[in-house]
């Protein structure tokens, strides 16, 4: 009995090598199939909503660093960067013979005065003054002046409408501006001196009979 299960056995193992490849009924699932999860790898590439040139969204895509010198955005909102200032920094080279930086004229006024550096008593009892924080050229340019007295040079740009023409010439060249705004400020107030993207000029005096503010008149160039 023995040898005749084992001989049955032997013969069973044969047959099953001895079966051929086509009778087998076999399959290999692919990566979709069995235990695998859907691949990563390789994932859809979408039109951006910002953009019309497609961007890739799958995981590699995800983090692949921003080409160099791209903007970077969230969404499709782009982030917006500052405007850089504009600022000419006064030097010696730029005194006159007389010691003045320039002459400042405003037809409207029939005024045409020269400009000192620096705001103080001497410089004002010449002309007026630049404010040596404030931009000689690019950006904004500030000068002061007495509005009652002698040297009132300033004594009536509170007068000037919209439009009006100012002229600054320094040795740097001459620039032309256009009054944009004519307004009462706080004598502590020293917003209008701040450097600006654009090339902007701010003239500035006392209020007669109300020493807590001043007149300022701000001009773009033309």
């Amino acid at each position: 009995m023995k040898r005749t299960v084992i001989f049955c056995a032997a013969v069973l193992l044969f047959g099953a090598f001895a079966l051929p490849a086509s009778a087998v009924d076999y399959t290999i699932a692919g990566a979709n199939g069995g235990a695998f999860g859907t691949p990563t790898s390789i994932g859809a590439v979408t039109v951006s909503a910002d953009s019309d040139k497609p961007r890739d969204m799958s995981k590699d895509g995800a983090v692949m660093p921003p080409a160099f010198g791209a903007s970077v955005t969230a969404g499709a909102t782009a982030v917006l960067t500052v405007p850089q200032t504009r600022f000419t920094e006064f030097t010696d080279e730029l005194y006159g013979a007389d010691g003045s930086v320039g002459v400042l004229t405003i037809p409207a006024l029939g005024l045409r005065v020269k400009v000192y550096e620096g705001t103080d008593g001497a410089q004002l009892a010449q002309g007026v003054g630049h404010f040596p924080s404030t931009s000689i050229r690019d950006g904004n340019v500030a000068i002061a002046g007495h509005n009652r007295g002698v040297n009132s040079y300033f004594g009536r740009i509170h007068t000037l409408k919209s439009g009006d023409a100012i002229t600054l010439t320094t040795a740097l060249g001459t620039r032309t501006y256009a009054v944009q705004s004519v307004e009462k400020i706080a004598e502590t107030d020293s917003s209008v001196l701040a450097a600006a993207a654009d090339d902007r000029l701010t003239l500035i005096t006392c209020v007669r009979g109300e020493s807590a503010y001043r007149w300022c008149v701000r001009a773009a160039a033309t």
